[in-house]
This record gives C-alpha cells, structure tokens and sequence, in this order.
C-alpha cells in the first residue's frame, strides 16, 4: 500500500523537480555567464586606467583609448546578452518539454506544434490619418454696433474696514458677529 502511495507521489512531483533541476543548471550557467562578464569588463577598466595615465596629454591617444574601451565593452555586452537569451530560450524550451510530456491535458501536443509554428510579427501599419478640415468660424453679427457700457455711478462704493482684533459684522444684520 505504501508503495503504491510512494510510486504515486514520486510520480506527481517528478515533473517539478525536472523543472526545479533545469532552472538550477540554467541559474548555475547564467551566473557563471556574468561572473566572467563583470570579471573581463572590470579588467578592461584596469587596462584603460593604465592606459589613460600613459597618453601624456595627448587628446588623439585619450579619445582613442576611451572609443576602443567603449566599443569593447560595447561587444561584450552584446554577446553576454545575445548568449543569455540563448540560454533562457533552451531553458524555456526543456521546461515546455517537460510539461507537455507529463501533463494528460497535452496528449495531442498542440501548445508544443504551436510554439514551434510561432513567427515573429509583423510590423502593423500605422493608423489610417482622417484628414481634418478647417471650419470657418461663425460669423458674428458684423453690422451690430458695440455700445459702451454705462457706469451706474460716479462715485465708488466702498465698504467699512474691520480693524485688527475686532470681529468681523455680517453685511446683513448690523448687530451679528461673525466669528473667522
């Protein structure tokens, strides 16, 4: 009966320790990846130090010592990101390999014919442009003439301060304090 249970189990979990043991060696690989990367980089940074304290004074041997510097580092970033992408590719690839063989969903492998089948996409073409038609502006009454607005008073109104520490009275009613 146990091992029945065993055999069950070891079964069911077998797919997850493949994929566990395949994200492993692929983290394992991707750090030695980058181990090496920042290892070269930081002694293409210790060789430009020297080489940058030898130019004496000259501005041609400085900028071409910084340009190849820069070009080098340059490449090596491109090929460290071109193999890491190579890398996950294969990994993603063994770990859909795995699942498919282990899952019963997946007897006639359709996801595994539709990821090999996969093309890049094409670039979509860009949004059809409406063309946008100036209206003419409305027309204002241009026979109407403008009259000048007529001041209700020569005088202007004003109206009582408050003083400093005194409250404030409503407009309304002479004797009502407002409080602010």
């Amino acid at each position: 009966m146990y091992e029945k249970i065993y055999e069950q189990a070891d079964s069911f979990f077998k797919p997850i320790s493949d994929i566990l043991s395949i994200s492993l060696e692929t983290m394992d690989a991707f750090r030695e990846k980058q181990t090496a990367f920042v290892s070269d980089v930081v002694a293409d940074g210790i060789e430009y130090a020297k080489g940058v304290g030898d130019h004496g004074g000259n501005m041609e041997t400085f900028y071409s010592a910084q340009k190849s510097y820069w070009e080098n580092v340059q490449t090596k970033m491109s090929s460290n990101a071109k193999e890491s992408m190579a890398l996950f590719t294969e990994t993603q690839e063994k770990i859909t390999e795995v699942i498919q063989d282990s899952s019963p969903w997946f007897e006639d492998k359709p996801v595994k014919k539709a990821a090999k089948s996969v093309a890049p996409a094409k670039a979509s073409k860009p949004a059809a442009k409406k063309k946008i038609t100036a209206k003419p502006a409305p027309k204002a009454a241009a026979t109407a003439k403008a009259e000048p607005v007529k001041a209700e008073s020569s005088k202007p109104k004003t109206e009582p301060v408050s003083k400093p520490g005194e409250p404030e009275k409503s407009a309304g009613k002479p004797d009502e304090v407002v409080s602010g």
